[in-house]
């Protein structure tokens, strides 16, 4: 059986080491890139976010202005009317589906 070369004895094992390698650094980079993407998105979240509670925190403040002011003048001037009778319903029954 013939043996070969010392320069050949490798090239098989130096390939696959090389491809697995290429493969791994590949990797890596398209997961930093998707980290540095989720970075950002998260800060552009968490902007709009503050945006938001802003607008809510105005609008609440402005909601409880609004129910400070109203007055039963206000209402009557309004169309609102008070209500004479008030019949409330109660039902004790339990309903049950016979077949």
């Amino acid at each position: 059986m013939t043996s070969l070369p010392s320069q050949y004895k490798y090239k098989k094992a130096f390939w696959i080491l090389s491809a697995s390698s290429a493969c791994l650094i590949a990797l890596y980079v398209v997961l930093i890139f998707q980290t540095v993407a989720h970075t950002v998105a998260r800060k552009n979240t968490e902007a709009s976010m503050q945006k938001l509670l802003s607008s809510i925190s105005t609008t609440e403040s402005n909601y409880i202005a609004m129910q400070s002011s109203l007055t039963p003048d206000l209402a009557f001037s309004r169309g609102f009317v008070e209500v004479k009778n008030t019949i409330v319903v109660r039902t004790t029954q339990k309903l049950s589906f016979r077949n």
